[in-house]
């Protein structure tokens, strides 16, 4: 059964504070950054929260990939492969793309480092 899980972010420090999921009995539990317990109930108490949901993959290094996260993979195509392509990570989107892809890795995420995918213009 695949696990639903997200990761939890303030939009105003754009960190994360933790991670949610739903466990066997069907009940929210949480863990906090820095912990290494999950608690019954989800993150509340903020009201500029936003929840990125687990894709259910990982990535080379086995790092799991969430929404929001930007990855660089290498495509393969049995002509023109292309190498060192940049994608943030979006549900359903990544459920399409990912049979394309190879040698994924998560090298950040889109509210951390947004300059990844928009890099400065050579003058």
């Amino acid at each position: 059964m695949r696990q639903i899980k997200f990761r939890v972010r303030d939009t105003n420090t754009k960190k994360v504070l933790g991670y949610e999921r739903i466990n066997s009995d069907g009940h929210w539990e949480q863990k906090r950054v820095n912990r290494t317990d999950w608690v019954l109930g989800a993150i509340t108490g903020e009201d500029n929260l936003i929840r990125e949901q687990l894709t259910e993959y990982e990535d080379m290094l086995g790092k799991e990939m969430y929404e929001g996260h930007v990855i660089e993979y290498d495509e393969f195509a049995r002509r023109n492969p292309k190498k060192g392509l940049l994608m943030e990570v979006k549900i359903p989107d990544i459920y399409h793309w990912r049979s394309g892809m190879v040698n994924i890795k998560v090298i950040g995420n889109i509210c951390e480092n947004p300059e990844l995918l928009n890099p400065p213009h050579e003058s």
